[in-house]
C-alpha cells in the first residue's frame, strides 16, 4: 500500500510539472515529463509484480541475451545520467540558466550526445522491457522511448529558436544520441 502511495503522489508532481510546463509552453518538458511518468509506471508495475505473472516463456538463450542486453542498456543509462549530472554541476557556476553552448561542447558528456538525459530514458525504459520480456512492459517501454525522444526533437527546436546559431553550431558538431559518433568527434577536436 505504501508503494502506490508513493508512486501516486510521484505521477501527480509529475503531472503537475508537465502542467506547468504546458502553461509556460516549454512542450519539451512536457513531453519529458511523460516519459518519465511511463517509465516510472513500467518500473512499478515490475517492482510490484514481477514474481507473479510478468516472466514470459521464452526460450532460455533468447533470455539469457535479452537480460544480458536490458542490463547493459541499464548501466549505459546510469553512467549517462550520472554523467549529465556532473556534467551540469560543472558548468552551473559558469553559465547561465541555457548558458553557453560552447560550454557544453568543451565540457563533459554534453560534448558527446546532446541530450544525455533523455537517451539515458529511453536506454532504461528498453532496458526494463528487454530484462521482463512482458507484452505490457514492453509496450511501455516503447511509448516511455518514444516520448524521450519526441522531447529530444522538441528541445532542439525550442533552443534553436531561444539560442539562436550557436545552438545550430552545436547540434551540427554534437550528435543528438549516438554517442560513438560523438566520441569520435570529441577525439578529432
Amino acid at each position: 500500500m505504501q508503494g502506490i502511495i508513493i508512486y501516486a503522489i510521484f505521477i501527480i508532481y509529475i503531472f503537475y510539472w508537465s502542467l506547468k510546463s504546458l502553461i509556460d509552453k516549454l512542450y519539451f518538458e512536457a513531453i519529458l515529463g511523460t516519459g518519465i511518468a511511463v517509465l516510472s509506471t513500467q518500473i512499478f508495475i515490475v517492482a510490484n509484480y514481477a514474481g507473479q505473472f510478468l516472466r514470459m516463456r521464452i526460450n532460455r538463450d533468447l533470455n539469457i541475451a535479452l537480460q544480458s542486453a536490458g542490463l547493459i542498456f541499464l548501466l549505459l543509462c546510469l553512467v549517462l545520467l550520472i554523467s549529465a549530472f556532473l556534467s551540469k554541476r560543472k558548468t552551473s557556476s559558469i553559465v547561465s540558466l541555457w548558458g553557453s553552448t560552447q560550454v557544453f561542447l568543451a565540457r563533459g558528456v554534453y560534448g558527446i550526445v546532446r541530450h544525455p538525459v533523455n537517451l539515458g530514458g529511453i536506454l532504461a525504459s528498453l532496458g526494463i522491457a528487454m530484462l521482463m520480456a512482458n507484452i505490457v512492459i514492453v509496450g511501455l517501454g516503447i511509448i516511455a522511448g518514444a516520448a524521450f525522444f519526441i522531447a529530444s526533437r522538441e528541445e532542439d527546436r525550442y533552443s534553436k529558436e531561444t539560442i539562436g546559431p550557436e545552438y545550430a553550431t552545436y547540434m551540427e558538431n554534437v550528435p543528438a544520441f549516438n554517442f560513438v559518433l560523438g566520441f569520435k568527434n570529441r577525439i578529432k577536436l
